[in-house]
């Protein structure tokens, strides 16, 4: 018959004989290594809600505990053949986000000018994400620009309205990327 001897340190279990070497664990966190010392744990995760799949645990290598980190996400339209006035919508947000970076190409033509609006309404055109309308000139390649108002709240209509149409461009492309928080 073998015997198991293990040694109790307080009410915890000492690494070194096979124990966490802690007396509490982080609710919803995960256990991370820590060699020979004390297991540690991550927090449980703050962005987004229960029943999302919008964040991810990112090792930061060696040494380093890994963090929660919110997924990017995009969304995307393609307007053929605009023209000023064209009022789109682009989706609802359940849940807040952050706009990260806006992506945009005008194919064809001279130029598109744009700005991006997030409201509780539809017919509500009062938070922009740029405070100038944004001018994209005709080429190949997306322009990136950062918006002046990244927030989106929870329940929010994010829209795109263009102003003004130069030329007859053939195609008009927005990328928004984004976090929901």
């Amino acid at each position: 018959m073998a015997f198991v001897r293990l040694v109790l340190v307080g009410d915890l279990i000492a690494v070194s004989d096979g124990g966490t070497g802690v007396t509490t664990i982080t609710d919803g966190g995960v256990v991370v290594g820590a060699g020979a010392s004390a297991v540690e744990f991550t927090d449980a995760g703050t962005i987004g809600s229960a029943t999302l799949a919008d964040e991810f645990l990112q090792a930061k290598g060696s040494g380093v505990n890994p963090d929660y980190r919110g997924i990017e996400q995009v969304v995307s339209i393609t307007i053929e053949d605009p023209v000023a006035g064209d009022n789109i919508t682009l989706r609802h947000f359940n849940h807040g986000a952050t706009i990260q970076e806006v992506h945009s190409l005008c194919t064809g033509g001279t130029s598109v000018t744009f700005n991006l609006y997030m409201d509780a309404t539809r017919t509500t055109e009062s938070t922009k994400a740029f405070t100038s309308d944004q001018a994209i000139t005709a080429g190949t390649t997306m322009t990136r620009d950062l918006p002046n108002v990244a927030a989106i709240a929870a329940d929010d209509i994010l829209f795109i309205d263009l102003s003004a149409v130069s030329g007859s461009p053939t195609e008009f492309t927005v990328d928004v990327r984004y976090t929901t928080t």
